[in-house]
């Protein structure tokens, strides 16, 4: 009984007429309220590049991209946008000349609930951002890629050998966001103290001397090093070999030196008893079938 009275004192007392009034009471559920229109855009550079995130959406960033010019952003960034409260909402990739650009698997959208809107892109080229609601542009964002340059390697002197037969490597690593590795490889020359080539196969039945090289500062834009490796005990110890470094940044491009030609060293003997048995040692190295002779 108070229900009905209650429906009949707003159907008679109510601010409209009789039909107003009868569909206001006929209304059940509060009315939902509108989702307020909201935008949030970052940029995200690649973590070895050691620059912060951006806030795109921030009202410093939107004035400074109202002056028109563009946003230099290192390459590889991940933009990513959310979009709440729009009625239609899109996102759109225009070249400099305006021209609508397909994102391809770098683009990533999803729209889990109408007026909802998030996505994400891999930037490997310059564009501008456009977000819509329909036809009204929400936000631009005319984004320049700065390149990344790949690393570079030289080496500062001659490799050289101590008398026990360590190799000392002295080399200049450069790379604009920084240097994260270092390697080098060794390979046989082809012309040899006795001539070019070798006469028998031996020697090839050998892997290479592994290197290494360790950076003083990780991931510094310049680092001078100095590597010691003890190749006394490898079999190539003696022969001409080429050496070629390589450096690799954090995007794991490469750079390589040009290739070194010297003599890995050897430990020198004075004793005559041990220079015997070292020359001996190199004939099997070098001929193994004569092993039986030797």
């Amino acid at each position: 009984m108070p229900v009905l009275l209650l429906a009949a004192s707003a159907l008679l007392l109510g601010p409209g007429n009789l039909s107003s009034n009868l569909r206001d009471a006929a209304q059940l559920a509060p009315k939902v309220a509108a989702v307020p229109l909201s935008l949030d855009a970052w940029l995200k550079p690649p973590g070895y590049t050691g620059r912060p995130p951006l806030l795109l959406s921030a009202p410093s960033m939107a004035e400074r991209l109202a002056t028109g010019s563009d946003l230099d952003v290192p390459d590889q960034s991940l933009f990513t946008l959310r979009v709440a409260g729009a009625e239609k909402p899109v996102i759109a990739l225009l070249d400099s000349t305006g021209k609508e650009l397909d994102g391809g698997t770098d683009l990533k959208v999803a729209q889990p609930q109408p007026g909802v809107l998030s996505a994400e892109y891999r930037l490997t080229r310059p564009v501008t951002i456009v977000v819509r609601d329909g036809d009204h542009d929400l936000a631009r964002y005319p984004l320049a890629i700065i390149p990344d340059a790949a690393p570079t390697i030289t080496l500062s002197k001659p490799p050289v050998g101590e008398p026990r037969g360590a190799l000392v490597t002295e080399w200049l690593a450069k790379d604009d966001y920084g240097v994260r590795s270092v390697s080098g490889e060794v390979e046989l020359a082809d012309e040899q103290e006795g001539g070019t080539g070798f006469e028998s196969n031996g020697v090839f039945l050998f892997d290479p001397p592994e290197l290494k090289f360790a950076l003083r500062r990780p991931n510094a834009k310049e680092e001078a090093g100095k590597s010691t490796n003890d190749l006394a005990a490898h079999p190539w110890a003696g022969l001409t070999v080429n050496m070629t470094l390589t450096v690799k940044d954090g995007a794991g491009q490469e750079g390589r030196s040009a290739p070194a030609t010297f003599q890995l060293p050897e430990r020198q003997f004075v004793r005559p008893l041990a220079q015997a048995l070292i020359e001996q040692r190199k004939q099997l190295i070098l001929f193994p079938e004569r092993a039986p002779d030797i």
